[in-house]
């Protein structure tokens, strides 16, 4: 996963977690119909400044936007933003890292 306040992937197991969240969203991309993108959505923990929320979390979707890029998907079919922590998980308490994320929903353009 994210690391607190970062947006890099360091360790082997998260490198190959992102190599399979690529081969598994670049398909479904892929068959996204004409006039349709993918919304690659960056989330944060509750860090001390809504900046630094918005920040990190546009670092993450833009990671994960640019490793599909990596792979093939057209940047055309695809965009991104950061939400800091505007859009909880349901019941999130703030008190861990569950926010720590990226989620993805199929959108008109």
């Amino acid at each position: 996963g994210f690391p607190a306040g970062g947006s890099k992937l360091k360790k082997n197991e998260d490198l190959e977690n992102m190599k399979k969240i690529v081969g598994l969203v670049k398909p479904i991309i892929d068959q996204i119909p004409a006039g349709y993108v993918m919304q690659i959505t960056g989330h944060a923990a509750d860090y001390p400044t809504k900046a630094l929320q918005a920040s990190v979390s546009k670092q993450r979707a833009a990671l994960v936007y640019s490793e599909l890029k990596k792979a093939g998907v057209p940047a055309s079919k695809m965009s991104y933003k950061g939400v800091g922590i505007d859009e909880p998980l349901s019941g999130y308490d703030g008190k861990d890292g569950k926010q720590r994320r990226v989620s993805f929903k199929a959108i008109k353009k």
